[in-house]
């Protein structure tokens, strides 16, 4: 009688695709840790800060592997640690380079604090804290939103309700290209005011229809004011602006002044 001999057939067939598999894991371990080291790190943004300074904090070094190493704590820790840089990105590229590309913030405003000033970004973020009354120079004053803590590089602990209020209207002025915004005045709920180069002070009423008023604000700039006038515009009707030609009010929120120290 002749034995089958499918069975060892079987057997080594299964032993193949067992030798094959141990192969394809020695190559994916090979291209995890051999192969694609990191030989590059650019910086593209950030140039307040020190490149070194960005590449330490990362955590990133060359010949690291381009696939293991931690480009989204790379990027938490980046923005942790330089206040003044926002959505930071790490970025790979074959065959080895690493691209950190971050924003650098602007601050929109300064908000009073313990005896010092706290400079916020136009996400809410702490930028800066600093010591003494003199108001930083050339930062408009926020007023009206009191912070309950300020840490450099976290996010600033308000009134929820009117930080969120603030960066709706800061985002809003950047949208339509306004600039020279000298103050924000939120110590009436019912009548927000900016202060826009010193010499219109825009009432936007309560913080509804935002969008809407400030894409007046920039037509009334624009089209309508003189660049000359001074005084009181009223949009808080939503449907149309009134113009008072009077002086700004003594305590009008305005941006800091430089000192000169000669």
């Amino acid at each position: 009688m002749t034995r089958k001999k499918r069975p060892r057939k079987r057997r080594r067939g299964s032993l193949y695709a067992l030798a094959f598999i141990i192969t394809l894991m020695a190559a994916v371990v090979l291209s995890l840790t051999v192969f694609f080291p990191i030989n590059e790190i650019n910086i593209k943004g950030g140039d307040r800060y020190p490149e070194e300074e960005i590449i330490a904090v990362s955590g990133i070094s060359k010949d690291q592997n381009l696939f293991t190493c931690d480009t989204e704590g790379a990027a938490r820790a980046i923005e942790n640690s330089f206040p003044y840089l926002e959505n930071v990105e790490v970025i790979r590229s074959l065959p080895g380079r690493i691209t950190i590309v971050a924003d650098e913030a602007i601050p929109i405003g300064a908000v009073k604090k313990d005896g010092g000033w706290v400079l916020l970004s136009g996400q809410g973020k702490v930028l800066e804290t600093t010591e003494g009354d003199a108001q930083p120079p050339h930062i408009p004053e926020i007023r009206g939103i009191a912070l309950a803590s300020a840490e450099e590089g976290a996010p600033a602990a308000p009134d929820s309700e009117r930080m969120n209020q603030l960066l709706e209207l800061a985002a809003a002025l950047r949208r339509y290209k306004i600039e020279k915004v000298y103050g924000y005045d939120f110590s009436e709920r019912v009548n927000v005011k900016v202060n826009v180069g010193d010499r219109l002070l825009f009432g936007l009423g309560i913080m509804t229809e935002i969008d809407y008023k400030i894409r007046m604000a920039d037509k009334l700039i624009r089209e309508e004011l003189d660049p000359a006038d001074r005084g009181t515009v009223d949009l808080s009707a939503g449907g149309q602006g009134i113009f008072w030609p009077t002086a700004l009010p003594p305590d009008t929120v305005t941006i800091g002044r430089a000192v000169d120290s000669g």
